[in-house]
């Protein structure tokens, strides 16, 4: 017996933690900004992230954007839960803000420096060599805000539009 597969009007889950079934009105499918999904090409896990954009610019995976006609992709590395996050960064001295908007992933938390802004989008866990769950964290594209007061840590802002 087969198992169910994404089909038009649904969209179909499947983890260690059990099983999710999203049924979308007749007519109507919601493909927001940032959107993860993550599958085993070959040997390869790759991760496609849908385009969306912070402060009005459309980040990049690599040298590609988002929005490329073929679309860019992450190959992960691993057992691991990969922590798949939009990484910003400030010129010094800040000519245009943000200076560059990137797509990365980590299996390690990462953390603001004055440099360097980053918001978790979505977590890929791999295990057996093959997906068994991706996790969303945001669904909207972003506004970004960076206040460097004085000599301390620069402070990075995300919100959703």
């Amino acid at each position: 017996m087969g198992g169910i597969n994404p089909g038009s009007g649904y969209t179909y889950d499947k983890s260690l933690n059990g099983v999710s079934l999203d049924i979308l009105p007749a007519g109507k499918s919601f493909l927001h900004p940032f959107k993860v999904t993550a599958r085993k090409e070959g040997s390869d896990i790759k991760v496609r992230v849908r385009a969306g954009t912070v402060n009005n610019l459309v980040p990049k995976i690599g040298s590609d954007y988002l929005d490329a006609e073929t679309a860019p992709t992450l190959t992960l590395s691993g057992n691991a839960t990969h922590r798949i996050y939009l990484k910003a960064s400030a010129a010094t001295p800040p000519v245009f803000f943000p200076d560059t908007i990137v797509v990365e992933s980590a299996t390690s938390d990462q953390s603001n420096t004055n440099t360097y802004g980053y918001l978790q989008i979505a977590s890929v866990v791999v295990s057996g060599g093959a997906v068994t769950a991706v996790n969303q964290f945001v669904y909207a594209s972003q506004v970004l805000v960076r206040a460097k007061p004085g000599t301390a840590t620069a402070l990075w802002s995300w919100s959703s539009r």
